[in-house]
């Protein structure tokens, strides 16, 4: 079983010769499946879910839908103790696999695909092996000790966010939904829920039967789904600091309000307490933590917006080639007309950046004086830093447009600055997309449930 742990292709061909190998256990009771089930990076699920540098992460998405998945063909040659005697050969690729091997970078990926693709084929043929999955939840190890019973496989799977393995158990077993967790008795839609993962939960939701009923069950402390999205158990969205954490813990908690019974806003737990004062007692510190962290950002911004502005207010008096002495008006207005063109782009550079840098900083002093509120997290904060920032973001590209612009009324400017104000331009689009793109996602996301939930109460 511990092969499980690094070729998922090599257990395939084992499983594939040894069929009774799926349902052996170890001493501690765990199954293939079980292995299998806590190897989260090995799915594609959990690899889209990490995320780096946007643009980067973008195209190497793009690469990974674009890489064919090989196709194996398992022959056994040897005895099952040596590994190495087994000859996994490809059918398909090996031009496209010597293509590949060119390029670190895509061989990475491609690696990671087929470790991927591997992996779910093997979920698969484990599950399918499978002959009653009522044996999970009262199997208990050799020992028989209740501390080490036997974790089930979709319980662990819900718990590690592996959709993938979570799809084809209740493929082939749709009664499995109703495995409930004997620590503490959650099924496997409060486990989503207290996990925050969206795509998990929506799958849940559409796909397993009687899941509204499901919604509906109260765990061992007495607590409703509700109180369960109101933990600070999700970890996964602290990459992007305690502020944007903050946003999406309140919209998960008004997410799974309104897919609850209006009852459970009043519901208290077995040590009395509703969901909402759970949320409010388990946020306390990140509500903090992400008001100060929102305003020592957004302190930075307006001293960037102010000193853009005050930049371009100043060159709006100082026009390049300066004022004419007897009628006043700048120079370049009594020239050619390609020069007056050119001065009046540059005039609507310098006035486009001041507009954009006030109304950056005049959103930013709005969020600075926000009472910061849970309520406020959900919509009106995400808004305002989206809205600062696409603007200070519109005041940076006027303001580099317009020195670009100096240089050509200068007739200064030489064909390298083309690359250079190219380059520049790639730069601060790579920077936009990278700090905005969690924002623009969480603002999708909001606006879709709340198109969604109007659409069901209609």
């Amino acid at each position: 079983m511990t092969l499980i742990f690094y070729q998922s292709d090599l257990a395939i061909s084992i499983l594939e010769s040894y069929p009774n190998l799926a349902d052996k256990r170890q001493e501690n009771g765990m199954t293939a499946l079980n292995l299998l089930a806590s190897k989260t990076f090995s799915f594609r699920s959990m690899w889209f879910a990490t995320m780096d540098f946007v643009p980067w992460h973008t195209m190497k998405i793009l690469a990974y839908h674009c890489i064919v998945p090989n196709e194996f063909d398992y022959e056994t040659a040897g005895d099952v103790e040596n590994p190495r005697d087994f000859n996994i050969s490809k059918l398909k690729g090996a031009l496209i696999s010597k293509l590949i091997s060119a390029c670190d970078w895509i061989k990475e990926i491609d690696d990671t695909k087929q470790k991927h693709v591997a992996a779910r084929k093997l979920a698969k043929k484990l599950i399918e092996k499978e002959k009653n999955w009522i044996d999970y939840p009262n199997c208990e190890n050799i020992a028989q000790q209740k501390k080490n019973r036997v974790i089930d496989p979709l319980i662990q799977a819900t718990k590690q966010c592996i959709i993938e393995i979570v799809e084809e158990i209740l493929e082939n077993f749709p009664h499995a939904a109703n495995t409930v967790d004997d620590e503490n008795g959650h099924n496997i839609l409060h486990i989503a829920a207290e996990q925050k993962n969206l795509v998990l939960y929506d799958y849940l939701q559409k796909t397993v039967n009687h899941a509204d009923r499901m919604m509906l069950d109260i765990d061992y402390h007495g607590n409703t789904v509700l109180h369960i999205a109101a933990s600070q158990h999700y970890q996964g969205l602290s990459v992007f600091g305690p502020a944007k954490s903050m946003t999406w813990e309140v919209f998960w908690f008004k997410r799974v309000q309104d897919d609850c019974h209006p009852s459970f806003l009043y519901h208290r737990n077995y040590d009395g307490k509703t969901a909402q004062e759970v949320f409010e007692k388990n946020h306390i510190e990140m509500r903090k933590e992400a008001e100060k962290a929102a305003k020592d950002m957004n302190s930075g911004l307006m001293l960037v917006s102010t000193i853009i502005g005050s930049v371009n207010y100043a060159a709006l008096f100082t026009l390049p080639g300066g004022l004419d002495q007897i009628s006043g008006l700048p120079i370049f207005t009594n020239r050619t007309a390609t020069e007056r063109s050119d001065l009046q782009l540059f005039s609507y550079y310098i006035g486009g950046s001041l507009v954009a840098a006030l109304l950056a900083l005049g959103t930013q002093l709005s969020i600075q004086l926000s009472r910061f509120g849970n309520n406020e997290f959900l919509i009106s904060l995400p808004f305002k830093y989206l809205l600062a920032s696409t603007a200070l973001f519109y005041a940076t590209s006027f303001s580099v447009t317009a020195c670009y612009q100096t240089y050509i009324l200068e007739t200064v400017f030489e064909k390298s600055f083309y690359w250079a104000m190219l380059i520049s331009f790639i730069l601060m689009i790579h920077v936009y997309i990278d700090s905005l793109y969690p924002t623009f996602s969480y603002m999708y996301e909001v606006i879709r449930h709340y198109l969604t939930y109007r659409w069901k109460k209609m």
